[in-house]
């Protein structure tokens, strides 16, 4: 079996769990970090230079200014050095081409499903439609990193960008064509509580992030099925069968959190991890995930999955 950084396993090996977790995180390019920041810093600059315009009224004038004073504000990451941002452009480009062939497989069809958003927003219940969302975003984050964790963090950080642009664009309040289109997906999908707050896709890709930056690639795989599958059928069953509610938690039933705790125990053993880990890793996020806390469950549940299964 040859793994991930290129380290032969011993034929006794009792899983994949156990290959990887003889091994270091894998490396991620320096300009691919440059790049992850860049994006970052580039999306609020944006919003900060968008909503300083605002009384021009004009969207267009308003997003290409926006745009040139973003793209102004990461320079600094170039060291001020057009040279080195085409160096770096150059990098990320022949990454990308080098994988082009997987990464069209990968989103043409993810990104097909996501067009029909709009229309399933209309037809279906928020839960269900919030879980179709789960699922194929974590689907196309667990098939980007296991095609090169560089370009899961490229994809992540890019994506987190766009969010907050949009989260910007939903609760500005504007009439423009983009803004309400925003509002009409996004809404849609959200519980009431969020429809003033953030959308939770957002926290959604932060806790992707956090485990591909902090664990294993097996680690942060499993730990991203759990949340993106484990999630949506703690719902799916809770809202069908749910007739025993939590105390702590009258919104959650046991039947949803049996639901999840199965579903992460599968997803646990799959990867070959011994059974006393996969059953501590399914029961501490079903307990996490039925718990009110303030803090998004989309960080919580990859990131102490994620830990569990590294330290065990």
């Amino acid at each position: 079996f040859q793994a991930e950084d290129g380290i032969r396993d011993v034929e006794r090996s009792r899983g994949l769990g156990d290959v990887y977790k003889r091994q270091m995180v894998q490396y991620v390019e320096p300009e691919v970090m440059i790049s992850s920041e860049a994006f970052l810093i580039f999306g609020i600059i944006f919003i900060v230079v968008f909503h300083l315009t605002k009384k021009t009224g004009n969207f267009i004038i308003r997003a290409l200014c926006s745009i040139s004073i973003g793209f102004i504000s990461i320079m600094p990451l170039y060291n001020m050095s057009t040279e080195k941002y085409l160096e770096i452009s150059s990098f990320l480009l022949s990454l990308l081409i080098a994988n082009i062939k997987e990464i069209v497989v990968i989103l043409v069809p993810s990104l097909s499903l996501l067009s029909i958003a709009p229309k399933l927003a209309e037809k279906v219940d928020s839960q269900y439609y919030r879980s179709f969302y789960h699922c194929t975003f974590g689907a196309i984050v667990v098939a980007l990193l296991l095609l090169s964790r560089s370009i899961a963090v490229l994809g992540l950080s890019f994506s987190i960008t766009l969010f907050l642009i949009a989260e910007y664009l939903r609760k500005c309040g504007g009439k423009d064509s983009i803004s309400l289109f925003v509002r009409k997906v996004f809404n849609k999908a959200m519980r009431g509580h969020e429809i003033s707050g953030y959308v939770a896709t957002f926290f959604y890709l932060i806790g992707c992030m956090g485990v591909i930056f902090l664990m294993k690639k097996v680690v942060a795989v499993a730990s991203i099925l759990i949340l993106s599958l484990a999630d949506p059928s703690a719902v799916i069953v809770g809202r069908k069968y749910g007739k025993h509610l939590w105390n702590h938690n009258p919104k959650k039933s046991i039947e949803g959190t049996v639901a999840f705790f199965i579903t992460s125990l599968f997803i646990v053993s799959l990867f070959g991890f011994p059974l006393t880990v996969a059953f501590t890793v399914a029961f501490s996020t079903a307990l996490f995930e039925s718990i009110d806390v303030k803090i998004s469950d989309n960080i919580i549940i990859p990131l102490i999955s994620g830990m569990l299964m590294s330290i065990m």
